[in-house]
């Protein structure tokens, strides 16, 4: 018993030395030139087995011990012999071990100066690629070759690759636009990294990924990306470092992640998305719109530089239907202020029909509420609405039912990016408004805004036309009803700036309660205003209009008294019933140029004006009438007062610039004769008048008869 487990062990442990003997013999000629000979020979004859196609390599170089394998110069065709794919370097490490079972096993790969030309000749023809996936995939039956081929990739490295994409019949856009039937990507470096570690379980990620796609300048990079799923109950990918460049944009974000805890894609179990840092930038090359316009808010979709971070649940993902809730929304523009603190919400999908319940927007002092929103959407060839479509979607239209919007606003918050002039406007006011509509026309009814102890009381109604398009854009308010009691509006107005509060402060002081009644209309480069406020002392009618072409402000007043001397702390002076028209002179580039060339400091345009009675303490005043010219520098006008002994006419020239102020008056009289004498000399200028009509009769008379008789006398010869 114990020889024969000597001779069992002895024979064991040679067998086994043989075994190492013949792998370390097979490896050392693996180094040689023979081996690597036949090495090339087999593994090109097995990967042209298995791919049926044209493949060249220059050298191969194997380090057997180490599982290394580097190809250098590889070329490979496609089905109609055209050059499909070039790689300057190929590193592979293939198992060794499993060469002895005749099987290429590689599970890390790494390319270097790669080249790839795709392309289909038609969208609905295979892919000149599509033969390499067929070969890969599990078949039943196999060709026999010397080796099989398997690949089980854990780690794969590519740097300066290049890929050329084509559908050759699809017509290409312009030079500058991506274009997805033609793309030409460039792949500086990328790092793929992956391994199943038991069934159902996979982790992936991508380092260091830095891409560019030629013809549109398109540019991605990543720092890292990571895939995790745990026996298809969990799943965790997260992005970090993404910067995205096109055109005239650019986006980046610090970190994203998509997460499901309890399933696999599970369209019922919650997935949630966070993205911190979140900025998106763009400028399209051209001044803000409010270049040169001190008074027009920073904001202007063609010059962005917002901040975001976002939070949000996806409760339920199904083919009709999806249920999100918007937890966190945070956004912040740099260039124009505009600072949204948070937007939260959930969103129900439902078919064609989208509900939003529980929102909530917060400026830094302000905060908007509405608890349900319906909307729906229906194909724009049953609509009546205009549609909103994109490129590869069917056009739809949007119907959004009455909803109730509520909040407290502090026009404060938006003054940098729509208005300057609110900078100071920190009182808060109510506001409630029911809006309703479509894309054709979005109503506004029941406007109810006042400020907290209800001194200021504003009701509306009002209508936003056209939306989706942009010259045809109008907004209008009418039914407008304002009361401002108690000096509220003096606390208004001291919100705005200095210049707007010393041309007005004093005579609001002096007005009493206000109130307004009227209209406003905003079109394209057109804004439309009128209506009647009254106040203790006047009642006032006015309309006017900006013209955004003309750069023009055209408008129209009258009242049938005013009360100026106490509105202006003017003892004795009232004015009766008073018309006015004017036009003025709105174009900044008009302006700069008579700043410039007059030093001129007077508004531009002319107006006319007409009151019938005036009164300064006891001095009574009828009929006056004047016209006024103004060319920035100096206005000109006439004056024309009538009564009935003597008429006052006047010619006046008033000069404000940077150097002078001066006003000059040339006045003419007309003194009116009596009454009596008058009447006596139109008494005898109308004797003198009809004495002159007798004798043209009388003569006419006497022509008459003579030719009448010699008429008889010709007649008789």
């Amino acid at each position: 018993m114990k020889r024969f487990l000597k001779i069992f062990t002895v024979t064991i442990f040679s067998l086994v030395a043989a075994l190492l003997l013949a792998m370390g013999g097979f490896a050392c000629y693996l180094t040689t030139d023979k081996g690597q000979a036949w090495l090339k020979a087999t593994l090109l004859e097995t990967l042209r087995q298995t791919l049926d196609t044209n493949l060249e390599v220059d050298y191969i170089g194997a380090n057997p011990f180490s599982g290394d394998f580097t190809l250098y110069g590889v070329r490979m065709d496609d089905r109609q012999s055209v050059r499909m794919l070039e790689v300057d370097t190929l590193h592979a490490e293939v198992k060794v071990m499993k060469l002895l079972d005749k099987m290429v096993d590689i599970d890390e790969i790494n390319l270097a100066g790669a080249t790839a030309v795709l392309y289909k000749e038609s969208k609905d023809s295979a892919a000149n690629y599509q033969f390499v996936l067929d070969a890969l995939k599990p078949k039943k039956k196999k060709k026999k070759s010397p080796f099989r081929f398997v690949m089980e990739l854990k780690k794969a490295e590519l740097s300066r690759t290049k890929v050329q994409w084509d559908i050759k019949d699809a017509p290409a856009k312009a030079q500058g636009k991506l274009d997805g039937n033609h793309l030409k990507l460039e792949l500086q470096h990328i790092t793929l990294k992956g391994r199943l570690e038991e069934k159902n379980t996979i982790d992936a990620g991508i380092t260091d990924l830095k891409a560019k796609e030629c013809r549109s300048n398109m540019r991605l990079s990543v720092n890292r990306m990571h895939f995790r799923t745990l026996r298809k109950r969990n799943i965790n990918a997260v992005i970090q470092g993404l910067w995205y460049a096109y055109q005239d944009k650019r986006v980046t974000c610090k970190r994203l992640e998509v997460q499901q805890m309890h399933g696999f894609l599970d369209p019922v179990q919650p997935l949630t998305l966070k993205a911190e840092q979140l900025t998106y930038f763009c400028n399209n090359g051209k001044p803000r719109k409010n270049h040169n316009r001190p008074n027009r808010g920073f904001f202007d979709p063609g010059h962005l530089d917002a901040v975001m971070s976002l939070e949000a649940t996806v409760h339920s993902m199904k083919k009709d239907s999806v249920h999100i809730t918007l937890n966190k929304l945070k956004a912040y523009d740099k260039g124009s202020g505009l600072d949204l603190r948070n937007v939260n919400a959930f969103v129900a999908i439902s078919g064609n029909n989208i509900t939003v319940t529980r929102l909530n927007i917060a400026l830094p002092t302000s905060l908007l509420t509405a608890r349900r929103i319906d909307i729906a959407t229906v194909p724009s060839a049953t609509a009546t609405v205009p549609s909103v479509s994109t490129e590869g979607t069917p056009p739809f239209a949007l119907r959004v039912s009455p909803f109730l919007l509520t909040g407290k606003v502090v026009l404060k918050d938006i003054h940098r990016p729509f208005g300057p002039v609110l900078s100071n406007f920190t009182t808060p006011l109510n506001l409630s408004v029911v809006c309703a509509g479509t894309l054709d026309r979005f109503t506004f009814s029941d406007i109810h805004v006042t400020n907290k102890d209800k001194r200021l009381r504003i009701t509306a109604e009002g209508d936003l036309c056209d939306v989706t398009k942009k010259k045809a854009l109008t907004l209008h308010f009418w039914n407008i009803h304002m009361d401002a009691r108690s000096g509220v509006q003096v606390q208004i107005v001291n919100h705005f700036k200095k210049k707007v509060r010393l041309k007005m402060m004093r005579q609001l002081e002096h007005v009493g309660d206000v109130h307004y009644d009227g209209r406003v209309g905003v079109a394209y480069k057109r804004v439309d205003v009128g209506g009647v406020a009254t106040c203790k002392y006047a009642k006032i009618n006015f309309d006017f209009y900006l013209d955004g072409f003309k750069k023009r402000m055209i408008g129209t007043m009258n009242a049938d008294s005013i009360g100026l001397g106490a509105i202006m702390n003017v003892k004795g002076l009232w004015l009766g019933k008073t018309k006015a028209s004017y036009e003025i002179v709105t174009s900044r580039e008009v302006k700069k140029k008579v700043k410039a060339e007059l030093k001129g400091r007077l508004p531009i345009g002319k107006a006319a004006v007409t009151v019938a009675d005036a009164r300064m303490k006891k001095l009574l005043v009828h009929d006056i009438a004047t016209n006024i010219v103004s060319d920035g520098a100096t206005a000109s006008g006439e004056l024309s007062v009538k009564h009935s002994l003597i008429d006052v006419d006047a010619t006046f020239f008033y000069t404000q610039t940077d150097d002078k102020q001066e006003l000059r008056v040339k006045p003419k009289l007309r003194l009116h004769k009596s009454d009596k004498k008058r009447q006596k000399q139109e008494k005898a200028a109308a004797v003198k008048e009809q004495k002159g009509d007798e004798t043209a009769t009388t003569e006419k008379k006497e022509k008459k008869g003579l030719f009448n008789f010699l008429k008889k006398k010709s007649n008789n010869i």
